[in-house]
């Protein structure tokens, strides 16, 4: 008996004193009415949306204006890459002398 799991403290108590531990019981069905006054409670889960196309014109200026964003993030991006290999190199001269000065320090070197 001791190799079961148990849930609840009521039921390890139950089962110490040789006890069977009482059922749960469910909660009563509801009626249709309750069902349909729950049903018609609730919000709709999904709304939709209105159909596109409606409006083509602004529609063709949104699509005209993403690849101009696009090709100037391009470039941003680009520049930025160059900016960020620039830097790495650097920072790793910089490292090589200071790595250099402490084993001179150090007289490893």
């Amino acid at each position: 008996m001791a190799d079961k799991n148990i849930s609840t403290a009521d039921e390890a108590e139950s089962i110490d004193n040789g006890i069977a531990a009482p059922k749960k019981q469910r909660a009563p069905r509801r009626t249709k009415a309750a069902i349909a006054a729950a049903a018609e409670a609730a919000p709709p889960a999904i709304k939709r949306r209105k159909p596109r196309g409606k409006n083509v014109a602004q529609t063709a200026k949104r699509t005209a204006a993403k690849p101009v964003l696009a090709t100037d993030e391009l470039a941003e991006l680009l520049r930025l890459e160059e900016d960020n290999k620039r830097l790495r190199k650097e920072l790793a001269a910089k490292l090589r002398t200071e790595n250099a000065n402490l084993r001179k320090r150090l007289g490893l070197g």
